[in-house]
């Protein structure tokens, strides 16, 4: 605790704000690839078509990881009926035990 002299002021942030909008950058992007001319309007196909291919969904992946995930999602839900049918099979097979011990 500082008891003689002055306190330094703290020192602020000279942060300014920016907003990015992505999807007015890739209709910017693709009103530009439509405006040029013969000589690149091949260059500006390949990359539609390329920024077309990047966009699919995960089971059009290379690696088939979309069964992969489908694979082990279908194991755990085979593996949670099983464990739910054997604590059923376990408590009918007790419930009659329990239910002479409470007519007694």
């Amino acid at each position: 605790m500082r008891i003689f002299g002055r306190r330094e002021k703290p020192t602020g942030f000279n942060y300014i704000p920016q907003f990015y909008d992505e999807r007015k950058e890739k209709l910017d992007n693709l009103m530009k690839d439509y405006n040029t001319t013969d000589e690149a309007s091949m260059e500006a196909m390949k990359a539609r078509i390329k920024m077309g291919y990047s966009s699919r969904p995960y089971y059009y992946d290379k690696n088939n990881t979309g069964s992969k995930l489908r694979r082990k999602s279908n194991m755990r839900v085979m593996l949670i009926i099983a464990i739910l049918l054997i604590l059923l099979i376990t408590a009918l097979t007790n419930f009659g035990t329990i239910l002479q011990e409470i007519a007694k």
